[in-house]
């Protein structure tokens, strides 16, 4: 079975929609999205859409928390997160904040595991960022291969002796081992690489392999700015970082 996942799509349309167009050539059985739809980006509402249109299972990252209203976490963002939250939740409909609000913590199917950030219930802000966080990720996962994002950079770790770590843009799960396997952030790159990226999985073969595509980032990063956010959320689309 072939299993897309995308990631912090951050209410970047034109990101999310050049995804979804290279998604549709690779013809995957299984989409995903590892949550965090809404925030920085200047289409929140277009992107929710985008979503529920095509029935993506995906599941509640921090910022959908954040704009939804659902926990009290706006005061340990920074100022021009907490710009972008307080103006996402002006920009959203109150049935559009319910349905961010109902995302599940967890998606397990298709022997894969969907989380935002690292696996355990409740954990939507825990970022996967060193051994001893993966080595706890891994002991936590519910399936052989987590997919998660939160820190917008793509990579797996291999929960091995000694533990491993791969940003290889193609990559293969051992055999009995677990994988963790961050997807990175189409909307809101920050790897040093402009262009949209996603995830694309084998689960006969363990085969997998981050693809990338470019996206009208000048017109999404101008869209930003317009709309009164900070004009750094915008401008660092042009920068991946």
């Amino acid at each position: 079975m072939k299993i897309a996942v995308v990631g912090d799509v951050h209410a970047n349309l034109e990101a999310l929609t050049a995804v979804l167009a290279d998604i549709d050539t690779q013809k995957p059985d299984a989409v995903y999205c590892v949550g965090d739809i809404a925030g920085y980006g200047a289409d929140p509402a277009a992107c929710i859409s985008l979503i529920r249109e095509r029935s993506i299972p995906t599941v509640i990252g921090n910022w959908d928390q954040t704009v939804a209203g659902t926990v009290d976490n706006i005061d340990g963002y920074n100022t021009r997160a907490q710009c972008s939250a307080y103006w996402t939740r002006g920009a959203l409909s109150p049935e559009e904040k319910r349905f961010l609000a109902g995302l599940p913590d967890t998606v397990i199917e298709n022997g894969v595991q969907v989380v935002h950030a690292r696996p355990g219930e409740g954990n939507p802000m825990k970022y996967i960022m060193s051994v001893e966080e993966a080595h706890e990720a891994a002991a936590a996962a519910q399936a052989p291969v987590v997919f998660h994002g939160h820190t917008h950079i793509a990579g797996v770790f291999f929960d091995e002796e000694p533990l491993s770590y791969s940003k290889d843009d193609e990559f293969t799960v051992p055999a009995g081992v677990t994988a963790v396997i961050n997807v990175g952030a189409p909307g809101q790159p920050r790897d040093g690489d402009t262009r949209a990226i996603w995830c694309l999985y084998d689960t006969e073969t363990r085969k997998g392999q981050f693809r990338r595509c470019e996206y009208d980032k000048e017109t999404a990063s101008r869209k930003i700015i317009d709309s009164g956010q900070p004009p750094l959320l915008g401008e660092r689309l042009l920068l991946g970082k």
